[in-house]
């Protein structure tokens, strides 16, 4: 099949030839994971605002100012005098009394794995943990210990905040809270990353200095990542723009490569939600940015054009989307090599747009092997990668009107997914297609395979979003529709 792509530039005519043949290109680059010259630009950008991240935590903390976290249970009925801290409204440890592992002058973090934001929230928890704990001993139902997470600071530390040196305090707590919860994060523990970046951002958010601004940015940036995790998109899009003025502000430029994450993650947040117009705002300010800091052929760029792309074909701009898809395989080849995960998502990408200009012949099926065996042998490939390209073979065997293949291939998506424990959207929303692929056989066994299908999907979401959640509601209510109708079928 060959794709009219009309430019009168060679540039367009070298991506007409790639686009007719995508895997020649693969064949044209030698057996290597990174060329030479690409190692410093093949860092991701996750990492290089992991970097940029890092390297403002180690501005807001000199190196002698150390800090700790101490988990204490103590019982219940041990008397601790607690007290505010009029510089960030945190509780701190007035009094200990006969407890040898408390030292008076240590922050409060948590109770009972309930953080702490501020003293007002700080003295509730303790009251309502301390009455509960107290009826259960009574009981003999549970220990009546209070399981105390406290911050122990240096002496250095209390100097200066006795010296009323608020703001380099304020930072310097608040790079720590920055850390934890990104240390959460990593482990999938939203609710407990989005609580401690609150706190960090609650902390250094009177401040005004230059490491005080890239600290609060920090720590949105952590929450606005949790909400997106959890499904709260419109959230965490209004984080993220704040993020970018801060970063902005501190910088002095609006294309500072620290707004490269944000940016990006944004414009994908408004494609999902067809607001086209601020994605391909911010679409185009990422390529901006990327040709301003030297990276107009990079990953990053790559990564700009492959949004784009995904924007156009959301808008039904196929022929605009292939070439865009086409100019990001070549970038990612030629910067990355030829076996990066990278280059198998872009071969995924361009299968799922031949799909929709009608090309459903072996060609299209041979992008997606070729993207499941760059996978296959990349050790950082994971799950759910492999996950995408079962989805895109179940879609082209669907279009070629083979309901065992589209089956098949649905039942791998679904397995891929399951595969490290994780609960997501995207599980729940592959179980309730492959639910939908067994209704449609209209035998009673697979009736009862439907049924199973859309319950743990239910399950999946109920889990992530609780029970209240509209998406939830809806899916149950269909699920319901659904079984009813097979109910009085059969």
């Amino acid at each position: 099949m060959s794709l009219s792509i009309t430019s009168n530039t060679q540039h367009q005519l070298q991506l007409q030839t790639i686009a007719d043949n995508p895997l020649s290109l693969l064949d044209s680059i030698p057996n290597e994971n990174l060329p030479a010259h690409s190692s410093s630009e093949s860092t991701s950008e996750e990492d290089r605002s992991d970097k940029d991240s890092d390297t403002a935590e180690a501005s807001c903390a000199s190196p002698e100012l150390l800090c700790n976290l101490k988990d204490i249970e103590i019982p219940v009925d041990n008397d601790v005098v607690f007290a505010v801290n009029e510089d960030d409204d945190s509780i701190v440890i007035s009094d200990a009394g006969s407890i040898t592992d408390l030292t008076s002058g240590d922050i409060l973090v948590a109770v009972n794995g309930h953080f702490i934001s501020n003293y007002s929230e700080g003295r509730t928890i303790i009251e309502k943990e301390r009455k509960q704990l107290l009826a259960a001993k009574k009981d003999g139902s549970a220990p009546a210990v209070l399981r105390l997470r406290t911050m122990s600071t240096c002496s250095t530390v209390k100097d200066q905040r006795k010296d009323n040196n608020v703001k380099k305090s304020a930072t310097f707590f608040a790079a720590k809270f920055l850390k934890l919860s990104k240390e959460a994060y990593k482990k999938r523990h939203y609710h407990e990353a989005l609580q401690l970046a609150s706190r960090g951002f609650e902390v250094v958010s009177t401040s005004a200095g230059p490491s005080s601004i890239r600290c609060q940015a920090g720590c949105l940036e952590v929450q606005a990542d949790c909400e997106l995790a959890v499904g709260r998109d419109m959230r965490a899009a209004e984080l993220y723009k704040e993020v970018i003025k801060l970063r902005s502000q501190v910088y002095r430029d609006e294309h500072h490569i620290s707004l490269m994450r944000p940016v990006d993650t944004l414009s994908r947040i408004y494609r999902r939600h067809k607001a086209f117009t601020f994605a391909i705002h911010h679409a185009t300010h990422l390529c901006d940015i990327c040709s301003k800091n030297n990276l107009a052929v990079s990953r990053q760029m790559a990564s700009g054009l492959a949004n784009l792309a995904r924007i156009r074909r959301a808008q039904g701009l196929l022929n605009e989307c292939f070439l865009l898809e086409v100019e990001a395989f070549q970038m990612r080849v030629s910067v990355l090599g030829r076996r990066h995960p990278s280059v198998a998502q872009s071969l995924q990408s361009l299968a799922a747009v031949r799909m929709d200009l009608g090309d459903l012949g072996k060609g299209t099926e041979d992008l997606c092997t070729k993207a499941l065996e760059i996978y296959s042998s990349s050790p950082s490939t994971c799950s759910s990668e492999k996950a995408g390209i079962y989805n895109t073979l179940s879609t082209l065997q669907h279009r070629r009107g083979n309901s065992k293949g589209r089956e098949h291939f649905k039942q791998l998506e679904v397995s891929a997914r399951e595969e490290k424990g994780v609960l997501s959207t995207s599980l729940a929303k592959s179980l309730w297609e492959l639910g939908a692929i067994y209704q449609e056989e209209g035998t009673e066994v697979s009736g009862r395979q439907a049924h199973r299908c859309r319950a743990k999907a239910i399950h999946t979401l109920n889990v992530l979003f609780g029970p209240g959640n509209k998406l939830v509601m809806k899916y149950t209510a269909d699920h319901e529709r659904l079984s009813s109708a097979v109910r009085d079928m059969h």
